[in-house]
């Protein structure tokens, strides 16, 4: 059953906007929010299914120093993510909550954006799902996920301000 729920999040998403596009009903919006919600309520809780996995346990593992760390490992090279891996193993302590931890911050990130910025959380989550953002995030990939999951936030809130510097942040 789990390889087949990215299956039903695309026909859950397929359905919602179709219903969106051909109703103008008040309840339609409503419902698209919901949907939001349960889909992130739904990946709070999916911690291993990707191949990555072994690699992040042992970047998990090993990390010691933010910076020493990020210039030493190939696995840990991002100086972003080696600090939430730091984080994560010395505040947080454990892998499973680790996961936890990103998957909390992916989705409020993502979750923020579409539900601030979008005029249709179904079309936007389906959208995020066809390009790939979902498949990534499916895949285990945290640390693309949550690049993916900055950029957006950061596009979607800055750039029409012009705050160039905060989204180059």
């Amino acid at each position: 059953m789990a390889s087949y729920y990215p299956l039903i999040l695309y026909l859950s998403l397929a359905a919602c906007v179709a219903v969106r596009l051909f109703s103008s009903q008040p309840w339609v919006e409503k419902a698209e929010k919901v949907l939001l919600i349960c889909a992130a309520v739904f990946y709070y809780l999916r911690f291993t299914i990707g191949p990555d996995l072994s690699t992040y346990i042992g970047a998990f593992n090993r990390v010691t120093s933010i910076i020493g760390d990020a210039l030493t490992y190939d696995t840990q090279r991002n100086i972003g993510f080696n600090a939430l891996l730091y984080i994560g193993k010395y505040w947080i302590g454990s892998y499973p909550m680790f996961v936890l931890l990103t998957n909390v911050l992916f989705w409020v990130l993502v979750g923020v954006t579409i539900w601030k910025y979008s005029r249709s959380a179904a079309i936007s989550l389906l959208l995020l799902a066809g390009s790939g953002v979902m498949e990534v995030y499916y895949g285990n990939a945290l640390r693309q996920s949550l690049a993916m999951a900055v950029f957006l936030f950061a596009f979607y809130r800055y750039i029409p301000k012009r705050q160039y510097w905060c989204y180059e942040l």
